[in-house]
Parts: structure tokens; sequence; C-alpha cells
């Protein structure tokens, strides 16, 4: 096993943690459903070299973009978020940067109906890598936002004693399926690698030392591994209110331990999930009670 590229924190972060997103890509394959990971590049200030889904944080071009230009009202986009007290612009801003973010990283535009071709999403690409808001980008081809088709997950906030990163996030998660003929490509600047891959799987080559993946991608690859199909999944996003998890930590016997909702540490003791509620930070990587068993377990 190879040591992780991760390092443990021991900082603490008074800083307010920043408005991000993320989304989990999947798509159909022989066997089982997969889900886009993107290797962070090395030298990326945050989570460098680990697999992570597509996504970052909220940038001021975001808050560009028109309500006009989305099929949901800012209501509507609150109480998907399930966040009744968030405003009514950053809850469109998450979207407009999981959309924005995505499209940046490896190509892929999320949530615009029709097929758009191949040079259009190309062009749209260099757009937002060019610094241009996604607001610009749909005015430009005449699109529309189908925000309806991100579906939100989970929300993270990272502690005041964050696990592998000194800085803190507050980060949306969405899912979402891969839309017709687009393909996944790095853009060799902040990601280095695409790759597709059964929840099951990658959590076997985590396990493995093949990968690195930090404790929220780890947990969500578990949560995923309980479905067989897209469709399922899609389901019960639709019919959950996405949990908000706020980990909690504790240092036992020399080793840092993230528990989170559900734990008998956790302040929080109503269950978010099935499987685990706590992973310790050991052999330089981030290990549940039950090991490889517990995260892939049915």
């Amino acid at each position: 096993m190879k040591p992780m590229a991760l390092e443990l924190n021991a900082e603490y972060v008074d800083s307010m943690p920043a408005p991000a997103a993320t989304v989990m890509v999947l798509r159909d394959s022989a066997e089982h459903f997969e889900v886009l990971l993107l290797r962070r590049h090395a030298a990326a200030g945050v989570l460098g070299g680990a697999y992570v889904f597509p996504g970052g944080k909220l940038e001021q071009r975001d808050r560009q973009l028109s309500p006009s230009l989305v099929n949901m009202t800012t209501e509507q986009l609150r109480s998907a978020l399930c966040e009744p007290d968030i405003e009514r612009d950053t809850a469109c801003q998450i979207y407009a940067a999981a959309v924005r973010e995505t499209l940046e990283e490896c190509g892929l535009l999320l949530g615009i109906d029709g097929l758009p071709d191949g040079q259009a999403l190309v062009q749209a690409q260099g757009m937002v890598n060019s610094g241009l808001s996604l607001d610009t980008v749909l005015a430009h081809f005449g699109w529309r936002l189908n925000a309806s088709s991100l579906l939100p997950w989970s929300r993270w906030i990272t502690p005041r004693r964050p696990t592998v990163t000194n800085r803190r996030f507050d980060t949306r998660f969405f899912v979402s399926s891969l839309p017709p003929n687009q393909m996944a490509v790095h853009d060799q600047s902040e990601v280095t690698d695409c790759a597709w891959m059964q929840p099951r799987i990658a959590l076997e080559r985590y396990w493995a030392g093949a990968i690195d993946l930090a404790a929220p991608q780890i947990i969500c690859l578990q949560h995923l591994a309980q479905f067989t199909t897209i469709d399922q999944v899609m389901a019960y996003a639709r019919s959950h209110s996405p949990r908000t998890i706020r980990p909690e930590s504790f240092d036992q016997d020399g080793e840092r331990v993230m528990c989170y909702p559900g734990d008998p540490m956790h302040s929080c003791l109503d269950t978010a999930w099935e499987g685990p509620t706590r992973l310790t930070f050991r052999n330089g990587r981030f290990e549940p009670d039950g090991g490889l068993k517990a995260l892939i377990a049915r």
C-alpha cells in the first residue's frame, strides 16, 4: 500500500466556510452504474492528487446568473436544497457553480435541454476557461439551465479543524446523469485524470492504495454503492431531503477520528445514512470500523 498523498491537518480554522458545489455524475455501464471521479493536480492547494467529484467553490462570476435563464424559480431552488433561510440569489448561484465547474474541469455540460453539438460544447468550455460566466455562455447559445436535472444529495460543512486541508467549505453535493453524446475530458490544468468507476470498485481501489479519497467522497461512494441502478439513485434523491453533515472530530490513542450524525460521539444522534458513522485517519488513510467490508456491505 502506498502512503496517502493527503496529510493530516492539525490547525484550527476560524474563517467562515466558503460556499461550494460538487456533482456526482453517473452513467450506465454493462454491469453497474459508474460515477465520475477527477484526479486533482498534485500541486493543487486543496486535496492535491486526490480523486474528487467535479466541482469547486462559488466564484464572483456565478453571481451573474440571471434567474430568467433557469427553469426553476429561486423559491423552487431553495425548496430543492431544503434551505429556506438561504438567500434567493445564493441558491441560484450554487447551481451555477456546480454546472460551471463541471464544464470547466471535464467538459461536461449538465442541465441543458436538447443536445448541444460537440463544437458548441468545446466553445462553451473555452468560454468558461477564459473567465466568462455561465450566464454569458447560456445567453450566447440561447440555452436555459434545467436545474431540475441536478438533484441535491447532501450538504457538507468543514469543521473548524479540517482533516486534510486548512480551508473550510460549505459544499452542496448534487447527483446528475451523464447527458447523451457527451464525454468527460480532463483539462490538464486543475484535473489530470478522468475516471469512471463503479462506487464499490472506487472504494476497493482506495483501500488497495491505488487512489486517494477524502472523507466526504468515501462516505458518498459508500452511500452510492447501496444502489444498483441510476434510477434507484435518482428516486432516492427525489424522495429524501438532503442532509446537512457537520463532521465532528476527536483524538483517540493518537489518531484523528471523524464522526458523523448517528455516531455515539456526534452531537446529532439521528443517523444520516446506512453504514459507518466514523472514519479514523490511520495508516495514512481514512478507515471505518470494520475495514473495507463496512464500506461495501449492502
